[in-house]
């Protein structure tokens, strides 16, 4: 019989007047992986932050093997066996691979040696499957690449509980078998595993438990075998339905032409968007599906090639802006937000010098335009000058979204749009970008779910070796034959 490794009881947390957590109760045992679900901003990662000593609750006891712990600080967590893979990766962007792995060993050491921590980064990434140069500095790597590394830090600490805080939401489908193998083999070792994450596919492919977070509470905790996906979907406020593809109407008018569009990862690229029509990319390395979104908003370098919006040359970011392409990183937190920023500033930010006289912000504008775009996407924050970083993920997208649709954009460039939004929030951004498709606006979208790109694209643009191998409607691409 499984024993218990870790229980909480009563475990509250509030910051101000907001209840993040509430008298939260849990039980996770040895050598088993406990999904946690809930919509945006329901307190799961609030909750296992507490368990990482980020977070000092109000009130409630965490146990280890029945003994009372108290977690001040994540060195009280790594010392007590705990190690977390947080959402914003926790890496030191400036320092290589093989550092990041190696700055805690398994005894609390900080290691600096070449050496020692090269051949420590190598056995761990090659123990995951993950092909990664050690000695590569992080800032260079791609935002899945930098998650393995987060997980490989996380392995380095030999922890007997991993905390995963979403740990998929930027990987591709080939990288989530790489995590899948992982789970099951720290899992098989006896370790314990608690997997936050928003897709429900996920909880029945690797856990074998689950608990969900409803309005800060946990609500239910099954096994999984006792529950199926629809008695979950329930917990999001929508239908386990997927909407039928969409048809491409009358869109004939071509605004986007990239044409001979060559990179360190593309060869030869030519294509054409329209004037209210959304492209989905699909490719056989996702590191080509970003570069090409990069390159054609002027972040990645063009080795050779043209990109054209009605007839205008795109050559910066700059440029994009000036000619309303706008783009969404798919690292919201390092690349998009303004973490400093409040939550009007963030909207507002490319109104700025609209707004401006003799070179000072009307802010009224501007409050008044992000609160316009706060009630229309129903983002979730106290007030317009809550600090973004105090929103949940989810909430933190629509804020992007809100800021391109604030600037009346004409093609917008998506990187994994919806990464880390719960079922609701997507099913909620889906419908606003088909919205503003059909009052002609236009996309170019990457995503790691296929499922999605049905959803909201009318073409579907598929990359191989570098090279477009077809360029084909939705219907044709998802058609069984």
């Amino acid at each position: 019989m499984k024993k218990s490794i870790l229980r909480t009881t009563n475990l509250t947390k509030s910051f101000g007047s907001v209840t993040a957590v509430s008298n939260a109760d849990f039980s996770i045992d040895e050598g088993e992986i406990r999904a946690i679900i809930g919509a945006n901003g329901a307190g799961k990662s609030t909750f296992v932050r507490i368990l990482f000593g980020e977070i000092t609750p109000d009130q409630g006891e965490v146990y280890l093997h029945d003994e009372q712990v108290f977690l001040s600080s994540p060195k009280d967590a790594l010392d007590y066996g705990i190690s977390m893979v947080p959402q914003d990766f926790g890496l030191i962007e400036t320092m290589s691979v093989a550092e990041n792995i190696s700055l805690r060993d398994a005894h609390g050491s900080v290691i600096y040696k070449n050496a020692t921590s090269f051949h420590l980064a190598q056995q761990i990434l090659q123990s995951m499957s993950a092909v990664i140069d050690p000695e590569k500095i992080v800032n260079q790597l791609s935002v899945s690449e930098k998650q393995l590394v987060a997980i490989a830090k996380a392995l380095n600490t030999k922890s007997n509980i991993v905390i995963f805080d979403e740990p998929t939401s930027v990987l591709d489908s080939n990288s989530f078998v790489v995590i899948k193998k992982l789970l099951n083999g720290l899992r098989d070792s006896g370790k314990s595993i608690i997997y936050v994450t928003h897709k429900l596919d996920e909880v029945f492919e690797v856990a074998d438990s689950v608990s969900v977070f409803v309005d800060n509470k946990i609500v239910v905790t099954s096994a999984v075998s006792d529950v199926k996906k629809e008695d979950l979907f329930k917990y999001f406020n929508i239908a386990a339905t997927i909407a039928d593809p969409v048809h491409p109407g009358d869109k004939s008018t071509p605004l986007l032409l990239v044409k001979n569009l060559t990179t360190q990862y593309l060869d030869d690229v030519s294509f054409t968007i329209n004037v209210g029509e959304s492209v989905g990319v699909v490719s056989d390395n996702h590191v080509r599906s970003v570069e090409l979104i990069k390159s054609i908003f002027g972040v990645s370098k063009r080795k050779f090639g043209t990109v054209t919006l009605n007839g205008k040359l795109l050559t910066t970011p700059s440029v994009c802006v000036a000619n309303k392409v706008g783009f969404i990183p798919e690292d919201r937190r390092h690349d998009g937000i303004f973490a400093l920023f409040r939550v009007f500033e963030n909207i507002s930010f490319l109104n700025f010098q609209k707004t401006s006289r003799l070179g000072v912000f009307n802010r009224e504008s501007l409050v008044l335009n992000a609160k316009e775009y706060i009630e229309a996407l129903r983002i979730k924050c106290k007030s317009v000058y809550q600090p973004i970083s105090h929103i949940s993920g989810g909430n933190q997208q629509k804020v992007l979204l809100a800021r391109w649709m604030s600037y009346d954009f004409d093609l917008l460039l998506l990187l994994e749009p919806t990464a880390g939004i719960d079922l609701g929030g997507k099913s909620e951004f889906h419908s606003i970008i088909l919205k503003l498709r059909n009052n002609g606006k236009s996309f170019l979208i990457t995503s790691s779910d296929k499922r999605e790109l049905e959803r909201m694209c009318d073409k579907i643009l598929v990359i191989k070796d570098g090279k477009i191998e077809e360029f084909t409607t939705t219907e044709g691409y998802f058609s069984p034959n």
